[in-house]
């Protein structure tokens, strides 16, 4: 005889009658804010360096351990990084796993239509083809008529990281420059 059931068990951390995003009169905790602030964020075009760290930091702990950042980090673009850069966010891309962003890429306006990316990946989410699919959503829309801006799209990576140089070519990112730490490629609209 087959005894099939179903079970729910809660979430870990999660106590009967203890709502998490909101109260009982139905207005949202300061968690729940966070949490609406980041998804109305990420359905729109991020503009600038302020506003990705502005969702990095209404990002929860475990969103933040899913893109491999620490706990107490609060921005995804340090005030050193952002030195050099245009402050204009051109489009950026996020893969999921479930709610969970696990990949993201934003290609940045660098002015003169070139265009610089940055990435990250959650480190126990790679070689999954996450941010593989990534890149291909962000060439597509390089190659697209959207794309406006960008004539010419850089991508970096330390020397030492050979599997990054690896993905850049895989995609379609040639041109390799060097110099003592970094190798530069570019992919050309075409």
């Amino acid at each position: 005889m087959d005894e099939s059931y179903l079970s729910h068990h809660g979430i870990l951390g999660q106590k009967w009658g203890v709502r998490r995003y909101q109260n009982k009169d139905g207005s949202l905790t300061d968690e729940g804010r966070n949490r609406r602030y980041y998804r109305d964020r990420t359905k729109r075009e991020l503009k600038n360096v302020d506003d990705v760290n502005k969702v990095v930091d209404s990002l929860s702990d475990n969103e933040k351990r899913l893109l491999g950042m620490r706990k107490d980090e609060s921005k995804w673009i340090s005030d050193e990084d952002a030195i050099g850069k245009s402050s204009d966010i051109v489009k950026t891309f996020i893969q999921r796993y479930g709610d969970m962003p696990v990949s993201m890429i934003e290609v940045w306006d660098l002015g003169d239509g070139k265009g610089d990316i940055a990435i990250a990946t959650n480190p126990n989410y790679r070689g999954q083809g996450y941010t593989s699919k990534n890149i291909d959503d962000m060439t597509k829309w390089f190659n697209s008529k959207k794309n406006t801006k960008i004539k010419d799209l850089q991508w970096n990576n330390l020397k030492e990281n050979k599997v990054s140089g690896q993905i850049a070519e895989k995609h379609g990112f040639g041109e390799l420059e060097t110099d003592d730490l970094w190798e530069y490629r570019v992919m050309r609209k075409k």
